[in-house]
């Protein structure tokens, strides 16, 4: 499991994302979408082009640092805390992977808190706060 910080706006703000070991790097967690609409404005994506011509779009300005969680309960430990400090956050669990999105929200919403596998989780806020939060995790390599 991993997480992942970005520092955004001169340390203004910092988004973390812990994800589960052997997920793909495109793990599809909505960073912008648990954004409090004042944070959306200071994410700001880039268009890199090659040599060739070729063009990488959508490339974040503010670099992201993966960080590494054991497990999904440290990632639930991180949640816990984010809901206890009134943090923003969007989460990825297993039952949102299979299926349609109305078939993933069901299986959530048949799924105890407790028993959510957690793969990933992405929290705003300003960094000393979050850096609190996640400062006991190691550089995800």
């Amino acid at each position: 499991d991993s997480i992942c910080p970005a520092e955004m706006s001169g340390g203004k703000g910092e988004t973390c994302l812990p994800a589960k070991r052997g997920m793909p790097c495109d793990l599809h967690i909505p960073i912008v979408r648990g954004a409090t609409e004042a944070q959306i404005e200071i994410v700001v994506y880039l268009e890199y082009r090659d040599k060739d011509g070729g063009i990488h779009p959508n490339i974040s300005h503010f670099p992201f640092i993966v960080l590494k969680a054991d497990n999904a309960n440290q990632i639930r430990t991180v949640r816990s805390e984010a809901l206890s400090q009134r943090i923003p956050f969007t989460d990825f669990t297993s039952t949102m992977t299979v299926g349609t999105s109305t078939q993933q929200q069901e299986n959530t919403r048949k799924s105890a808190e407790s028993d959510l596998e957690y793969y990933g989780i992405c929290l705003f806020g300003e960094t000393n706060v979050l850096r609190e939060i996640t400062r006991k995790f190691s550089l995800f390599a």
